[in-house]
């Protein structure tokens, strides 16, 4: 369908962590929102979205290192489309799912994750994500993803990987266990 949007936003991000790859203190702290009008075909009408994050580090003791993360979103408007939505799901934000799989008008993520420094920045993690989505059709579902992984800072990349087990209400399914990888290059 054709869709003409003159959406005005915002975004507030306040950065303390106090490094970028693998840190142990500090938090990030993310609050946007947009708003502005949606036309499709001969209806036009508002549409509002809005986002938010805070990802938060604590120095237990020695190596040990708890990370809490929150996540939310809305998108409010008439006549939604599933490519409008949001896509929830792999690793950046509910583990065990495969990437962007969820499509969502609402949700809220939260994580909670152990880490066990070996080295500066290089880690063992277990972690748990647990998800709330409202689909398109106005349907609430509850997602958990649990699992660990290892983070390793090589000379000039910083490699991820994490493997969870999901459940969507029918309990975790270890045969779906999903293997999450990421990279990031150092310059």
């Amino acid at each position: 369908s054709d869709v003409r949007k003159d959406l005005f936003g915002l975004e507030l991000r306040i950065d303390d962590r106090n490094d970028l790859f693998s840190p142990d203190r500090g938090g990030l702290y993310v609050l946007e929102g947009t708003a502005g009008r949606r036309t499709n075909l001969d209806q036009s009408g508002t549409q509002y979205r809005l986002q938010g994050e805070a990802d938060v580090f604590l120095h237990l003791w020695g190596r040990h290192i708890l990370r809490t993360r929150a996540q939310g979103a809305a998108l409010i408007g008439d006549d939604l489309v599933e490519n409008e939505l949001f896509r929830i799901g792999g690793r950046n934000d509910l583990r065990g799912f495969p990437e962007q799989s969820l499509f969502s008008s609402h949700f809220a993520i939260g994580t909670l994750e152990y880490r066990y420094r070996l080295e500066s920045a290089t880690y063992l993690q277990l972690f748990g994500d647990g998800a709330w989505r409202q689909a398109i059709t106005g349907d609430g579902n509850a997602f958990y993803g649990v699992g660990g992984g290892i983070s390793l800072l090589l000379q000039r990349a910083f490699i991820q990987i994490d493997i969870a087990v999901p459940n969507s209400g029918q309990g975790f399914d270890f045969r779906s266990a999903v293997l999450h990888l990421g990279y990031a290059g150092r310059f």
